[in-house]
């Protein structure tokens, strides 16, 4: 067994998908069948050691360790040291549409569990009704999209915020004793990471849902 496949489970998973995608000729036809077949889709949803190309193609990684995902986090602080964006912060992600204020209220769980596999654990922190989907984003300033990062970091709080003339929800997460966060700001199409904790105005807290 290839050392990047950890349990009977994985290797379980992994078969169901190959068979699954044998069937199918097209790109198209697989996002079809993805949509036809719940069970597939939450499948793909739990099965952290799949990922998907932008070419659409299926590969498996190596999950990190936690000390893997912390070095990331300190990687990610230099980068905005070195070369931030505009805002001061780093942008990290592409979404489909422009945010809008009723897309970013809400309470929250740690996990989320709204619509779509695709960048989900970006998403943890925005309600699960909210209609946000992301287009692109680079893993490499999001630390707990990270293979193997998430489960080691925790949603510490989730607030409406105003920075740098933006009203934005502020996602902190928590992985060991590192702290950060994501900033989805109204009328924008891009999602941010902080990880200097740069100065911004509280407007609101959101209540987590357990």
């Amino acid at each position: 067994m290839s050392p990047f496949l950890k349990g009977e489970h994985y290797m379980k998973r992994l078969i169901i998908l190959t068979a699954a995608l044998s069937t199918l000729s097209t790109q198209a036809s697989f996002f079809d069948f993805l949509k036809s077949h719940p069970g597939a889709n939450r499948l793909i949803n739990n099965a952290s050691n799949i990922q998907f190309g932008s070419d659409n193609t299926v590969g498996i990684v190596k999950e990190n360790t936690k000390g893997q995902c912390i070095a990331a986090i300190h990687e990610a602080i230099q980068q905005q040291k070195d070369s931030p964006n505009s805002l001061g912060v780093i942008s990290a992600a592409s979404l489909t549409s422009k945010a809008y204020a009723s897309s970013l209220e809400g309470s929250y769980t740690q996990n989320f569990k709204g619509d779509g596999f695709f960048a989900k654990n970006l998403r943890r922190g925005l309600s699960n009704r909210t209609m946000i989907k992301v287009n692109s984003f680079s893993d490499k300033v999001i630390p707990h999209e990270i293979s193997g990062c998430s489960k080691h970091s925790e949603i510490q709080s989730v607030r409406k915020i105003e920075f740098k003339g933006k009203v934005c929800r502020s996602i902190t997460h928590q992985l060991a004793s590192e702290k950060y966060r994501v900033l989805f700001c109204e009328k924008d199409q891009t999602a941010y990471t902080d990880f200097l904790e740069l100065d911004s105005k509280i407007i609101k807290e959101y209540e987590e849902v357990k």
